[in-house]
């Protein structure tokens, strides 16, 4: 069974075409004050990997999230999903980063995916954590309608008690709600 099987892996990768890239970053950081370093979280290693035959694409987008003092390594799948491209669209299901839209800095209409705040300081998605979700293109003459469907909400990640984190972010736990201050 298991010769039969790869045959047939075989058979279906050669009609099609594979892809990869990644990288290796080793950073850190430290403060200029005194020179100690700064331990947080970082991707030290990145890869993505597609595969694609006729109208469907694979993709996947991971990364090893390392912090030099007592922290293990994390593997973090960031993306991974499945595209069919049919004659009127694409339909995408699976771990997805939406970006809508281009500008400089912030950009309003972008807020499909939470964000993960220790990585605040990077462009686009890199500050943007995959959700589960399934979106559907339809493209009419020089139009495109997107729809777009989220099932469960996923929140920000914040570095709530970070010492080494350049802001200071307090726990929302110690903030009271409207609701409870009118209360009092």
């Amino acid at each position: 069974m298991k010769r039969y099987s790869l045959l047939l892996l075989l058979f279906v990768t050669t009609n099609a075409q594979v892809y990869y890239s990644g990288l290796i970053r080793p950073l850190t950081m430290n403060r200029l004050s005194d020179n100690s370093q700064i331990s947080l979280p970082f991707r030290i290693a990145e890869l993505e990997v597609g595969f694609s035959k006729g109208d469907i694409d694979f993709k996947t987008s991971s990364a090893v999230e390392f912090r030099w003092t007592g922290g293990d390594p994390k593997l973090d799948f960031r993306e991974v999903y499945l595209i069919w491209y049919p004659s009127w669209g694409e339909v995408k299901l699976g771990k997805q980063i939406h970006a809508w839209g281009a500008v400089d800095g912030n950009n309003p209409t972008d807020n499909l995916n939470p964000y993960d705040f220790y990585y605040m300081f990077l462009p686009g998605a890199d500050r943007k954590i995959g959700t589960l979700s399934a979106s559907m293109k339809y493209y009419w003459n020089d139009w495109q309608l997107e729809v777009v469907v989220i099932p469960e909400h996923e929140p920000n990640r914040y570095p709530f008690g970070e010492d080494d984190f350049p802001i200071a972010m307090d726990d929302p736990g110690y903030f009271l709600t409207a609701g409870e201050r009118m209360a009092e």
